[in-house]
């Protein structure tokens, strides 16, 4: 009889296995542990970084070149896993043997993750180096990963990556028809194969996209629909007749118009004006950077930012144009909505410096400011770090007015 009830329960768990999707997620990926959009997310995963999940495809370096430029390497993005006396680097999201802080969140840029490849995240002149898995009796110790050459444009490195991310942005200039001129950036869409590029300056209202052999410029409304057909029906909008590899490598000149590849605006800051906010995507560990004009007549800031899907933290600076968790000023990691408040009559306000007379300087600044004098605008660096990715909305007001009208009516 007991045999005969083990034998129904174990039944009965197969069926609700074979029946729930829950249950059942894990057996798609490559690895249980390993989700298949952690792979080639941009993000060096350590559960993914395996054979069976072929190395998190190319976020981990492994198709890297042991080139690199600079002379204490910061820029080496190579493979060597070995120290100069030939101890086994510990991998660097790894925090055993040896507990660090060295990791993607306080060092986005610096090549980091779940791998155990030398770096040099800190910059020492020394060159690169890492933590070894010789516990207790060395810490860590530098490596030898030759000297400093030119790269290859044709070889996957630093160089490559730095190309790559500076072609994620593109402008179009509008001639004839300028309700389509701004700056673009690349998403991770694809409509017939090629990525979309949405409007992000002066506004959201436009996007590019590729269909039937041309590409073309639509209102935004349209973009859910036609990733939904994936552009299997391309309607009647302004396009070029140049099938290029990019969108803005096409010749726009029969539409009225040009498109050109550029950096990220601003050197990667995206413009976030004072109570329009802002629509963006943030992947895993990856960082967003805005940057905000603040005029002299504003009495405080605030800053909003309100993750729509996944959660992302701020990160905020008047100093650093891209702040990160080891040299922002202020630093939000909270769950959910993040406020971040500060009065122009702050002592930090347009980073001034203890030493300065703060009280005679908010005088003088808000004579200046009823005057209705010119004087220089200061600059607010943000950044949206992605925790979990997700779309977001951020919000800028004047932290007297704006931002109290804002809670009042409800708008956030």
């Amino acid at each position: 009889m007991k045999w005969l009830v083990l034998a129904t329960a174990t039944a009965a768990a197969t069926a609700a296995a074979a029946t729930d999707p829950r249950r059942l997620q894990w057996e798609d990926n490559c690895v249980y542990n390993c989700p298949n959009e952690w792979i080639d997310d941009g993000a060096c995963d350590l559960e993914c970084n395996v054979e069976a999940c072929n190395w998190d495809g190319r976020d981990c370096f492994h198709d890297a070149s042991e080139c690199f430029e600079q002379s204490n390497g910061a820029d080496y993005r190579g493979k060597v896993d070995h120290t100069k006396s030939g101890r086994t680097c510990q991998a660097w999201a790894e925090q055993m043997p040896w507990h660090h802080t060295m990791t993607v969140f306080d060092y986005p840029d610096a090549g980091l993750g779940g791998h155990n490849y030398c770096r040099n995240p800190t910059g020492r002149e020394s060159g690169p180096w890492c933590y070894t898995t010789d516990y207790p009796d060395v810490e860590w110790e530098e490596c030898d990963v030759g000297e400093p050459k030119k790269c290859d444009a044709s070889e996957p490195s630093l160089i490559a990556s730095a190309q790559t991310r500076a072609a994620q942005y593109a402008k179009l200039d509008g001639r004839t028809y300028a309700k389509c001129e701004g700056t673009y950036k690349r998403s991770d869409d694809l409509i017939q194969g090629k990525p979309i590029w949405d409007r992000i300056d002066p506004d959201s209202s436009r996007f590019i996209f590729f269909c039937s052999g041309k590409w073309r410029v639509t209102g935004s409304q349209w973009r859910e629909g036609l990733l939904a057909e994936n552009g299997g029906s391309c309607g009647s909008f302004i396009s070029s007749d140049d099938g290029a590899a990019e969108w803005y490598a096409a010749n726009w000149d029969g539409a009225g118009a040009v498109a050109a590849a550029v950096a990220a605006p601003s050197d990667g800051l995206i413009p976030l004006k004072l109570r329009e906010g802002a629509d963006g995507h943030v992947k895993e560990l990856e960082v967003v950077y805005y940057v905000a004009s603040l005029p002299p007549s504003m009495q405080g800031v605030k800053v909003v930012l309100l993750p729509i899907q996944g959660d992302a933290d701020l990160l905020l600076s008047f100093s650093e144009p891209r702040p990160t968790r080891s040299s922002a000023t202020w630093l939000d990691e909270s769950v959910g909505v993040k406020q971040f408040t500060l009065p122009a009559s702050s002592e930090f306000f347009c980073g001034r410096k203890p030493s300065e007379d703060f009280e005679q300087g908010w005088q003088q600044r808000a004579t200046l400011a009823a005057a209705a004098a010119v004087a220089e605008e200061c600059k607010l660096h943000i950044g949206v770090s992605g925790f979990e990715e997700g779309d977001f909305k951020l919000f800028l007001y004047n932290y007297t007015q704006d931002a109290a009208n804002a809670v009042a009516g409800g708008d956030m």
